[in-house]
């Protein structure tokens, strides 16, 4: 430990001069400061420097205006909370890769181009951050900031449809050393087969008399899944789950009362049952194993049981909540290999003269 300062104890810790020069001393090692006519200069103005609160960047504050301004415009389908994470997560990224300008003017195509490469590793989180910097900076260009849109001219990532599909004895695996919580969520997926994001909000006032209801937080399509006896199992498994958890909150009228929740009483968040299903598909020993991949996991046997061919589609599409058939075939794997008839050798034979 340093000995306390004896002398010049008025000049700021760490400043030290030494034959005739001025020093910044930061873990023994000596920082020389530029030459300067006394010592007053020597320390005050650079100690004031560095001490400076850090500036908002001015290019940050406008891109947030102009975000703000797009989640206001009237548009068919609002955007949903997954969306709306999406797209700030994007635009964070974005600030960052263009802290160094500090008006959108300028960035030119070659800058828009270049946010593109650097988040070249993860394709998909690029073309979302393309997608609202693209919009956002349509907003500059309609307020008269910039001349021209420097991301209209550049093309998104062409990422290849998943394909993956579980197999009944990976998923069995998975689920057998899977924590109870998650056991629960991905016999829902199945069951259900919702989004995540719409499994982990559902209330028990969910359960209605019908069935489970589901209002989509993505499309906001509206359904209710009839009970069965393996739903209804599944419902009454998850309300012991932490039953005992401030009961008398949930007396309260309009208060959330979760389904699936912590033992505190609160919706598991998502990124917890991210990692728990991560680290469990590692023990399992299963890899390229996704928890999305659940969905179509459950939409391709729902297609099966509903006795294939387009029956089950629309079967699948109904469960899913889709309004296009296109965007249920997304989900569907494991697709049946169509059966021809080829040309026959003996017919010709016996058709020669």
């Amino acid at each position: 430990m340093a000995r306390p300062r004896k002398k010049n104890s008025t000049r700021p810790p760490c400043y030290f001069e030494s034959h005739g020069a001025w020093f910044l001393v930061k873990k023994g090692k000596w920082n020389p400061l530029p030459e300067v006519r006394s010592e007053l200069d020597a320390w005050t103005h650079h100690y004031a420097a560095i001490k400076k609160p850090a500036k908002e960047h001015q290019l940050d504050a406008l891109i947030d205006g102009a975000y703000d301004q797009l989640k206001q415009q009237p548009r068919k389908k609002p955007w949903s909370g997954s969306t709306l994470q999406t797209y700030t997560d994007g635009l964070k990224k974005l600030k960052h890769l263009l802290r160094q300008f500090a008006d959108p003017d300028q960035v030119k195509q070659k800058h828009a181009a270049q946010v593109k490469v650097l988040l070249a590793k993860t394709p998909t989180a690029a073309n979302h951050t393309l997608s609202i910097s693209r919009q956002v900076f349509n907003v500059f260009l309609e307020q008269q900031l910039i001349e021209s849109n420097p991301f209209v001219g550049v093309k998104r990532y062409q990422t290849a449809a998943r394909t993956r599909l579980l197999l009944w004895e990976e998923w069995w695996r998975i689920h057998a050393i899977a924590p109870r919580r998650l056991q629960l969520v991905m016999d829902g997926l199945y069951l259900t087969d919702q989004r995540i994001d719409d499994l982990l909000d559902l209330d028990e006032r969910d359960g209605v008399a019908e069935g489970v209801y589901f209002e989509q937080s993505k499309t906001g399509k509206e359904l209710i899944i009839r009970w069965n006896p393996d739903l209804r199992a599944w419902w009454d498994a998850c309300r012991e789950l932490h039953g005992k958890v401030v009961k008398v909150n949930f007396e309260i009228k309009d208060r959330p009362r979760p389904l699936f929740r912590s033992r505190h009483g609160r919706r598991p968040a998502y990124k917890t049952v991210y990692d728990q299903w991560v680290r469990t598909c590692a023990h399992a020993g299963v890899e390229d194993a996704n928890l999305h991949d659940n969905r179509a996991f459950s939409a391709t046997e729902m297609k099966k049981q509903a006795g294939g061919g387009e029956k089950g589609e629309a079967a699948a599409q109904l469960l899913l909540g889709h309004d296009e058939r296109r965007t249920t075939k997304i989900y569907l794997r494991g697709r049946e290999v169509e059966v021809v008839e080829g040309p026959s050798i003996r017919r010709l034979i016996g058709s020669a003269p």
